[in-house]
């Protein structure tokens, strides 16, 4: 079993709608897929057009759709990468903790302060959100994550945590996380390992891969300021060498 994800542009010379059947993805099942990104990052604009996780049971077909994908001429660029999700078991355990957060009355989603509070040195990527909050749209949204870890987590004061890698490190962020996301309604679309880079403008592969469904706007908004978060995110940053975010929209049926 072959389990890819792939961000596609297409060319502003060709008209494109949603294709159910995609012709470039001969035999393979869609497993998730999106459009209207906007990056979260300050400086990665409206890049890609569609992201969509593919599943192909037979090898020759998984190759096959590969050698398409890099001839379709509707196509402007496109990225590639090799999933693994979870364990089943894994998967579940997560969903459980997530609905049982939800009636916590321990988890506090009032918020600790404002967006430029939380993460004061990010300047222009706090613009961005609060322009995102506050846009027009509000409805359901997906928050797709892309994320490498340190050998070694690094606080920004400088501290490391000797010992502890950044997959460790990330944990402490996670559970605090999860349940927030729980309360405010939200569930995981797909998660797992990036087992490898098949095309990428990139020169690193990353570790792990995050898609979070929040039903609106203003869920993401609750789980981002939420004060049982607040004191984690210092854990995020740390186990973070780098990541790649995108805030876009789940296609309807």
């Amino acid at each position: 079993m072959k389990r890819i994800c792939v961000f596609t542009k297409y060319k502003d010379t060709e008209s494109w709608n949603r294709d159910t059947k995609r012709k470039i993805f001969k035999e393979g099942k869609i497993v998730w897929e999106c459009y209207d990104i906007m990056s979260g990052k300050d400086d990665e604009g409206d890049t890609w057009d569609e992201i969509m996780i593919m599943e192909y049971s037979d090898e020759k077909n998984y190759n096959q759709a590969l050698e398409d994908l890099k001839e379709e001429s509707k196509i402007e660029k496109y990225q590639a990468y090799l999933f693994e999700p979870y364990p089943k078991e894994q998967q579940e355990k997560v969903d459980m903790m997530m609905k049982k957060a939800k009636d916590d009355s321990y988890v506090d989603i009032t918020p600790g302060g404002t967006v430029d509070e939380l993460l004061p040195n990010r300047i222009k990527s706090n613009e961005f959100l609060k322009k995102f909050l506050n846009g027009e749209y509000q409805g359901d949204i997906v928050v797709v994550n892309f994320i490498k870890h340190p050998e070694i987590s690094v606080y920004e004061n400088g501290h490391k945590a000797e010992g502890e890698t950044g997959k460790q490190t990330y944990k402490n962020y996670g559970r605090a996380a999860m349940k927030v996301q729980g309360k405010v309604g939200a569930h995981y679309d797909a998660a797992g390992k990036v087992k490898a880079t098949i095309v990428s403008d990139l020169d690193f592969k990353w570790d792990v891969y995050v898609f979070v469904h929040y039903p609106s706007v203003k869920a993401f908004e609750q789980f981002y300021l939420a004060k049982t978060r607040w004191p984690t995110v210092t854990h995020q940053q740390a186990s973070m060498e780098d990541g790649m975010s995108f805030f876009v929209k789940p296609y309807e049926g």
